[in-house]
């Protein structure tokens, strides 16, 4: 194949915290407060890679995600709708057999729309 390629931002608002310590002062690292705002969210991960997947959640569980994989957008549909899992975080191939990213993201945008009115 192709192979992949992963860009994206993450929006997160992280404070400018100063510790006070008893020799001085300590700016504390914005990484490792972007880390904490992160611990405990959960990420919806969506890729026909299985090999990614070794990838990302490695990454993610670093930064503190609580992580779901699936390979297929009618599976993560299907955990979207199920309401039993909230996600935080979706991040999704755009290419992709039978349902791409792009179809994958309108089908959830519709579906949030007619269950949050």
């Amino acid at each position: 194949g192709e192979g992949s390629s992963f860009i994206f931002s993450l929006p997160v608002s992280v404070p400018k915290e100063i510790e006070v310590m008893q020799k001085g002062y300590q700016q504390s690292s914005t990484w490792e407060a972007f880390e904490n705002k992160m611990l405990g969210k959960t990420c919806l991960f969506v890729e026909d890679q299985v090999e990614n997947h070794h990838l990302m959640k490695e990454f993610l569980n670093h930064l503190g995600f609580i992580s779901t994989f699936v390979t297929t957008g009618m599976r993560a549909l299907h955990l979207i709708k199920d309401k039993k899992k909230k996600f935080d975080l979706i991040i999704t191939d755009l290419r992709m057999p039978r349902m791409n990213g792009k179809t994958l993201i309108q089908k959830i945008r519709t579906f949030e729309e007619k269950n949050h009115e």
